[in-house]
């Protein structure tokens, strides 16, 4: 009882301190092309999401390898992490080539493409309250950083960006075969 009430005398100025207590951001910093790969594996940790990302698709296939999108999302489709993507003009590439980037509902993903100059080959992407960073081969490193203050203003920046952004033209016959894969093993 006697801690009961001592509890409730500290509790209002625990809620005042709710900004330092705890709620610090956290940075985690990987180099190369593996731990690059495991910033992305950590948002497969998680279920049931909604994600969006800034992704700079080419650089991202030449940083982390054909092989491991296709894994990346299996995985994801399978968590139900549905993800909005803004992909730079510049950094598009054919779906044609890589079934497993098609977008719709069978895939969980809507893609968008970015105006004529907004370019970048850095990437980000939101889960949860964390941002994954993954930079080009030129610098090969990513970060992932845990700050719902980030989160929010990346998020209310994306929006913005989505906006003005024109969905990505796609046949959906050209990933059928990675939908039919993914069913298979089910």
């Amino acid at each position: 009882m006697r801690r009961k009430k001592e509890f409730r005398q500290i509790l209002p100025s625990l809620k005042d301190k709710k900004g330092v207590l705890g709620l610090s951001p956290k940075f985690l910093v990987f180099q190369g092309r593996e731990q690059m790969q495991q910033i992305l594996k950590d948002m497969l940790l998680y279920y049931d999401l909604h994600t969006e990302a800034f992704w700079p698709i080419s650089d991202m296939l030449e940083v982390l390898t054909p092989d491991f999108f296709r894994y990346l999302n299996k995985i994801r489709i399978r968590n139900n992490l549905y993800t909005r993507a803004i992909w730079p003009k510049n950094k598009v590439v054919e779906l044609k080539q890589h079934p497993y980037l098609g977008t719709g509902k069978d895939f969980k993903r809507e893609i968008r493409i970015a105006p004529v100059g907004v370019e970048a080959s850095m990437g980000y992407w939101i889960y949860g309250s964390r941002v994954a960073f993954i930079s080009s081969n030129n610098e090969g490193f990513g970060m992932i950083v845990e700050s719902s203050e980030l989160c929010s203003m990346l998020r209310a920046q994306f929006e913005i960006l989505w906006k003005i952004s024109a969905p990505l033209k796609s046949n959906p016959e050209e990933a059928k075969v990675f939908i039919q894969e993914l069913k298979k093993y089910s």
